[in-house]
């Protein structure tokens, strides 16, 4: 991700997987200055043949790949959903394993956001409930990433804080963890 001007996706391949201290030179970058304001992030959805990014305006942006994991592939038309009527201070957001839930961080409330999609990967497709928000006001407000692992039952989020404390808080059905120190909020 760059901002600025550029406002480009940008890709490097390591040749070690997982290891980016050996990715080299850029691979390829894809230009979204025309499409959306700034890049918040950029997260690989439906089996790499997709990347969804979102913006300073709190839209969230789609992106089609014919090649899976192929940023040179990416259709230069996006489709978006505006996500400001919920939270108008976007910062992250994060996509479940299937793609029938995308999760929105903002800092506007200090929330994350469920988005349901009716159909997999399809920002069309989102509806949001109030009663799924998880409110981190109590421990950050300063919410800044996400990430989700679906892995195991209960689903998990984890949210980083860019508060001088620099935290990273799980939340889970059972109850949520401050990773850093081991304490558990109730």
């Amino acid at each position: 991700v760059s901002g600025g001007s550029f406002k480009r996706l940008i890709q490097f391949n390591p040749s070690t997987a997982w290891d980016i201290s050996t990715s080299g030179s850029v691979a390829t970058t894809f230009m979204v200055r025309d499409l959306q304001s700034g890049v918040k992030d950029a997260i690989w959805g439906n089996s790499g043949n997709q990347i969804t990014s979102l913006d300073d305006n709190a839209n969230l942006n789609t992106y089609d790949l014919s090649t899976a994991y192929d940023l040179s592939t990416a259709s230069n038309t996006s489709k978006d959903e505006s996500l400001s009527s919920i939270d108008n201070a976007p910062r992250s957001h994060a996509w479940n394993s299937n793609g029938t839930k995308c999760f929105y961080l903002g800092s506007q409330n200090d929330k994350i956001y469920q988005l349901d999609c009716s159909t997999a990967w399809d920002i069309t497709s989102m509806s949001h409930s109030s009663s799924n928000d998880i409110d981190v006001s109590g421990q950050t407000t300063s919410p800044y990433g996400i990430w989700v692992s679906d892995e195991v039952t209960p689903v998990n989020i984890y949210v980083g804080s860019s508060a001088s404390t620099y935290s990273v808080y799980q939340y889970g059905l059972e109850a949520l963890y401050n990773i850093e120190d081991g304490s558990i909020f109730y």
